[in-house]
């Protein structure tokens, strides 16, 4: 499987880089008004988001060409969590477009989201 591309400093991500945990529940409306919740998966999902800026062209584009060969949302690659060096096999992009915004000196900022998918 594709591992998620480092940057030329050889790290993943810029900071700061934010780090979530996300738990999927469920929510049951009975005929009475009354509710129950409970939680789907038994553990929670990581996701995160990483804030590029000053980016060389060529790192944008690697980049770019990376969410398009994994198909953005619908393909799966190995991300390393840069904050614990841990490896999670089964990850895609939570977002729709991967878009770059050049200005000055040829440099490109834009985010990345990256989420965990269930084993």
């Amino acid at each position: 499987m594709a591992r998620f591309p480092l940057l030329k400093t050889g790290a993943v991500a810029q900071y700061p880089l934010e780090e979530r945990l996300a738990f999927r529940n469920e929510l049951l409306w009975f005929v009475d008004g009354t509710r129950q919740a409970y939680r789907g998966a038994g553990t929670a999902l990581k996701r995160w988001i990483i804030r590029l800026e000053m980016l060389e062209p060529s790192e944008a584009r690697t980049l770019g060409e990376f969410y398009m060969e994994h198909k953005g949302e619908f393909g799966n690659f190995t991300f390393v969590d840069p904050l614990d060096q841990q490896e999670y096999p089964n990850c895609s992009f939570d977002q729709p477009e991967c878009t770059w915004e050049f200005s000055g000196e040829s440099r490109g900022a834009g985010v990345l989201i990256v989420r965990q998918n269930r084993s």
